[in-house]
């Protein structure tokens, strides 16, 4: 990977995560009645609880990810199999036309 990669990886995981340091909750403790019992308090709430469909997502995630992996690989190996002419000057030469010799000029065929 390259550096600007990692850095692109970098930035968009700080950006991605800083929202979840910040979720505060205000709680209030009230009695049946709705009286209020103490002062509000600040939360600051941090889970790492993952929902059944947080898990689905990451699974299917994970399978799309092995799945591009695996049809670039087996690309790839097709490509070391079976190399293809890089240009022009890497092709046959074409034939000679009907008639013709494939000797250099000024030999002779005995």
């Amino acid at each position: 990977m390259t550096r600007r990669g990692w850095v692109l990886f970098g930035a968009l995981s700080v950006i991605w995560g800083v929202p979840y340091l910040l979720i505060k909750i205000a709680v209030t403790v009230r009695t049946p009645d709705g009286l209020k019992l103490g002062r509000s308090m600040q939360l600051t709430v941090r889970s790492t609880a993952l929902g059944t469909i947080g898990v689905v997502i990451t699974i299917v995630a994970g399978c799309v990810l092995a799945l591009a992996l695996l049809v670039r690989f087996t690309r790839r190996m097709r490509g070391r199999n079976h190399p293809e002419p890089k240009g022009p000057d890497s092709a046959s030469p074409p034939a000679p036309p009907d008639g013709a010799t494939t000797e250099p000029a000024g030999s002779t065929a005995s």
